[in-house]
């Protein structure tokens, strides 16, 4: 016995069934995951080399890195050696908690790829706030400005601004599906 609603059942799609085919999200490390691992650890590298060694040479040129430091210590200043470590592993350790949830397949690597781009992106604060002090402190020593002199600052801010853009670009995209 049919009647109208059963025909009309028939012929509309129940909203339980897939309209496409409905892939399971893909768990464990990736490409991208160990790459963005390697931006990381190169943000973190760089921006440490700048702030501790890069800028205080251009900033104080003819002089050698331990007769900078030691010129920072007799006008009573400290270049914050440990406050820069510390604020530059912050990203790392939370980039390595990310690592290890991805690889317990607790995280599907979209969401990984995202939150890891997020700490690229901002590692920028990081290096920011671990730049101050030293940049202070010769500024201090030496009756020089606070600025960046050395212009290997931008490669940390490049890989930051990179990872905002990337980041952008796939919110829109998810955004339009």
């Amino acid at each position: 016995m049919t009647d109208a609603t059963t025909t009309w059942r028939r012929r509309t799609p129940t909203a339980h069934a897939p309209s496409a085919l409905v892939v399971p999200a893909a768990r464990g490390l990736g490409p991208a995951q160990v790459a963005l691992a390697a931006v990381l650890v190169a943000h973190a590298v760089i921006s440490a080399l700048q702030v501790l060694v890069l800028n205080p040479l251009a900033a104080i040129p003819g002089r050698g890195l331990a007769e900078i430091y030691a010129g920072v210590t007799a006008s009573g200043e400290s270049m914050s050696v440990p406050t820069v470590f510390a604020a530059l592993a912050l990203p790392l350790v939370l980039g390595a908690a990310v690592l290890a949830q991805t690889a317990r397949s607790s995280l599907s690597r979209t969401t990984s790829t995202g939150l890891l781009l997020g700490l690229v992106a901002f590692s920028a604060v990081t290096y920011w706030f671990a730049s101050g002090g030293p940049a202070m402190a010769l500024a201090d020593a030496y009756l020089i400005s606070g600025a960046p002199y050395s212009p290997w600052w931008m490669v940390p801010a490049g890989l930051s601004l990179a990872a905002l853009a990337t980041l952008a670009i796939r919110a829109r995209r998810d955004a339009s599906r």
